[in-house]
């Protein structure tokens, strides 16, 4: 399908994704995608585990770097994490690592939300 054979609701969902796209890439330009879809799937529920991310498709080795990488504290490399989502252990399990948004992803949901809403 080339571009001038959308739809006009076509055109406007791929105009909604593209805010999404920016709202994401003010918290780092550079943002990997598996990171995005990891904060979006958090963000889509109240609380998720980094081994639930394996339903969208992200193993759990990218799936723990990306929750470095979205949290409050540091990823691998030393890089202060995005503090867009938080992470604890598990009440039931102490193997499973549970993630949930910050009050700062909280906001940038909301910010999504509303994007997506127009």
């Amino acid at each position: 399908m080339t571009p001038s054979t959308f739809t006009a609701d076509e055109r406007r969902a791929l105009n909604r994704t593209l805010r999404l796209l920016d709202l994401l890439r003010v918290v780092d330009p550079n943002m990997p995608l598996g990171a995005a879809v990891s904060f979006l799937c958090v963000a889509s529920r109240s609380e998720t585990s980094v081994s639930d991310l394996k339903e969208v498709g992200i193993s759990r080795s990218p799936a723990t770097y990306h929750a470095m990488y979205l949290g409050e504290d540091h990823d691998r490399n030393g890089r202060p994490g995005k503090g867009l989502v938080s992470s604890r252990l598990s009440g039931t399990d102490r193997r499973r690592r549970m993630l949930s948004l910050t009050p700062k992803g909280e906001l940038l949901a909301l910010q999504i939300e509303s994007v997506m809403a127009r």
